[in-house]
């Protein structure tokens, strides 16, 4: 049984039609305030194994007025020949295993520009990749 106020996080890295999944995907994880939390690298299957996280206490969620009874993280992904992707407010519950499936997109050979070109990339003091990160904004990852 996990521990309480612990969540669980599991990264899944599939190619950007959702098809073929990714090995080799190196995983950052990153709190709100753009600490670095954890880092990993998905299997041959394209997971990561499980990530434990803090995690607000269950009793949040039991009445109004409470803080979040979740917390939100940043999940960055990259690996060489596709684009990086950035997926913010990744909620993480206590007690349970969200699973954050990832889609990349391959990098044309010759390419100059990423699809999205709108973020600079990367937390501040690490340099950025050489094409900038793709955002998406979660409302809410798939949870076991």
């Amino acid at each position: 049984m996990p521990d309480q106020d612990r969540g669980y996080l599991i990264v899944n890295s599939r190619t950007a039609d959702g098809v073929l999944l990714i090995p080799n995907v190196t995983v950052r994880v990153y709190d709100e305030e753009g600490n670095l939390l954890a880092e990993t690298v998905t299997n041959q299957d394209g997971y990561t194994k499980e990530i434990s996280l803090e995690a607000p206490p269950p009793s949040n969620s039991l009445s109004p007025g409470q803080e979040n009874p979740y917390r939100v993280v940043t999940i960055q992904v990259e690996k060489e020949g596709f684009y990086p992707m950035e997926y913010r407010n990744a909620p993480i519950f206590p007690n349970i295993v969200t699973i954050q499936q990832t889609n990349l997109q391959a990098i044309p050979k010759n390419s100059t520009q990423p699809p999205n070109a709108a973020n600079p990339g990367g937390p501040p003091g690490q340099s950025a990749p050489p094409y900038p990160f793709t955002v998406i904004d979660e409302s809410g990852a798939q949870t076991l």
